[in-house]
């Protein structure tokens, strides 16, 4: 298999002539201390075209990859003239600080790999007379998530981000929920406003460990998944409930107990109504709950 690859990896580069050397730069350890000098070398691997003014960024994330990375994935376009260049995420690959682990370890996190980034940038612009470039940044599942917020972060340095599988903050059923929301203002308006507001507030609590915490002390056992794949929490999703309680009917009932504004009610009748017919419809809901998040996830907040 490790044959294949090299060989793989030899086919393309002399299909498209290309020549991909491999330096380092210097990163500061961290970015937002003008008090610390410490810094490391961080890997990169890169090839020029000089006839063209299209520069691809590929961040390799949280694996060492290959140098041709990103033009074999398809991520980059072999097929547009332009220079290309793959950067290794900070403390991966064969550089490392001169220092114990646990001394560096709470560097490795978004907000300095974004840094290194812009650092990245600029550095290459003025090594390589890239200024009047436009770089187009790419990157898969966790790296995809860092290419999107380097585009939304440095709009002036990056012109365009490709992300595969990047892990973000998106919001569901949007149109479909419309359709549930005017059936319910149709029954009392004014506590639609307020599901509404109470919605938003519970999902503004899934953004913060704090938040997370207090939803785990409101929201029952019989909603929790029980999911060691994932690395981010995904708690129960209330607009679930109000689909079925319009479905059904329910809504009424829930308009009817729900006399105050009160966060923790409008959590309480969600698991009292929804649980008693979940079970006597054979169901079983489950929410999650996680202490331990990658703190990448929310970061954009």
């Amino acid at each position: 298999m490790t044959k294949l690859i090299f060989l793989i990896f030899f086919i393309i580069q002399k299909c498209f002539s290309i020549e991909i050397y491999n330096e380092t730069i210097e990163q500061k350890l961290d970015h937002f201390n003008d008090n610390d000098e410490r810094v490391f070398q961080q890997d990169y691997f890169y090839t020029l075209d000089p006839n063209s003014n299209i520069v691809f960024l590929y961040l390799s994330g949280e694996k060492v990859l290959n140098k041709s990375d990103g033009i074999l994935s398809g991520q980059i376009p072999t097929s547009i003239p332009s220079s290309y260049f793959n950067l290794i995420h900070r403390f991966y690959g064969d550089t490392l600080p001169l220092m114990p682990a646990s001394e560096y370890i709470k560097y490795l996190n978004v907000s300095q790999s974004l840094a290194d980034i812009k650092n990245f940038i600029e550095k290459m612009n003025e090594e390589f007379n890239l200024q009047n470039s436009n770089w187009i940044i790419a990157g898969s599942f966790y790296s995809g998530t860092l290419a999107a917020l380097a585009r939304h972060q440095y709009p002036l340095l990056i012109k365009g981000a490709v992300t595969v599988s990047a892990p973000l903050k998106a919001s569901l059923y949007i149109d479909f929920m419309d359709t549930v929301i005017e059936k319910m203002k149709e029954i009392d308006e004014n506590k639609t406003v307020q599901i509404q507001n109470a919605i938003e507030t519970y999902y503004n609590f899934t953004t913060t460990f704090e938040g997370q915490y207090y939803l785990s002390n409101l929201l029952e056992d019989d909603y929790f998944i029980r999911n060691d794949t994932e690395c981010y929490p995904a708690f129960y999703d209330p607009t679930k409930f109000f689909v079925a309680a319009v479905e059904s009917g329910k809504i009424v009932e829930f308009f009817e107990k729900w006399n105050d504004e009160s966060f923790e009610t409008f959590i309480e009748l969600i698991l009292t109504i929804g649980e008693r017919d979940d079970k006597a419809n054979g169901k079983i809901i489950y929410r999650v709950y996680q202490e331990k998040v990658y703190p990448f996830f929310w970061l954009a907040n």
